[in-house]
């Protein structure tokens, strides 16, 4: 067998004078001799692969910060078309506020007893849930309350859709 690999008369002498066990020790060294250049040579291969990849740049630029942390609790925020309408309460006042980017923001006094969450429906339409009701709002130069409705009816047939 190891005549066959190597094609050597040295090799088949020493198979033919050996042992058994030292020809099954042979067999298995050139099995693995012969395992590890096919392993080797797909290696090299993925490696020579990723060495012609062209050359990239990476770069980073500072964070912008879209809504302001520090001076308001904010309890929820949803992403509105190209905005964030965001559920704020300052020095225990209820605020909406709707921010373009981290320059312009417009914000709206809430006359609802402590919002909990803003749900927009699947007609873009914006709710503002609390403990016991979901009000339908709409928002323009001010907040108004459109549509009241217990929060178990809000959640058995609005929100499913």
């Amino acid at each position: 067998m190891g005549a066959l690999f190597f094609g050597s008369k040295f090799v088949n002498f020493l198979l033919t004078k050996t042992s058994v066990l030292m020809k099954k020790y042979y067999t298995i060294f050139v099995i693995i001799l012969l395992m590890q250049s096919v392993y080797c040579q797909k290696n090299d291969q993925f490696v020579t692969d990723i060495a012609y990849l062209p050359e990239m740049l990476i770069s980073s630029n500072n964070t912008q910060t879209a809504l302001d942390f520090y001076s308001i609790n904010i309890i929820d925020y949803r992403v509105f078309g190209e905005s964030i309408l965001s559920l704020k309460k300052e020095k225990g006042h209820y605020y909406i506020g709707i921010e373009h980017d981290s320059k312009t923001a417009e914000v709206y006094p809430l006359a609802i007893k402590r919002p909990r969450s803003v749900f927009i429906d699947c007609f873009n339409n914006v709710h503002i849930l609390n403990d016991n009701f979901a009000y339908q709002v709409y928002i323009s130069t001010k907040v108004e309350i459109v549509e009241q409705v217990k929060l178990e009816d809000f959640k058995n047939s609005i929100e499913k859709c």
